[in-house]
């Protein structure tokens, strides 16, 4: 009785450190991702840049949920274009 017991308790271990060794392992592809998604928004972002928008007003209106101000910066762009 006492050799099943401790055969389950080196069981349960086991698992635990499968566990664990799996939620290691899913954080770390967690934060590759958030670093791919990172990367792709400050490419995102260097685009708007290049394109001669004002990257920090267009953000600015976006956290505010400005559309009217972001509408109009896009508009004062295309004006500025032709």
């Amino acid at each position: 009785m006492n050799e099943k017991i401790e055969k389950l308790k080196q069981s349960i271990q086991k698992d635990r450190d499968r566990l664990q060794k799996l939620q290691q392992h899913l954080k770390e592809k967690e934060d590759k991702l958030h670093e791919l998604e990172r990367s792709e928004l400050l490419c995102s972002l260097n685009s708007i840049v290049v394109e001669g928008f004002d990257a920090t007003e267009i953000i600015q209106a976006i956290k505010n949920r400005d559309t009217g101000r972001l509408y109009a910066l896009i508009n004062h762009q295309k004006e500025e274009e032709k």
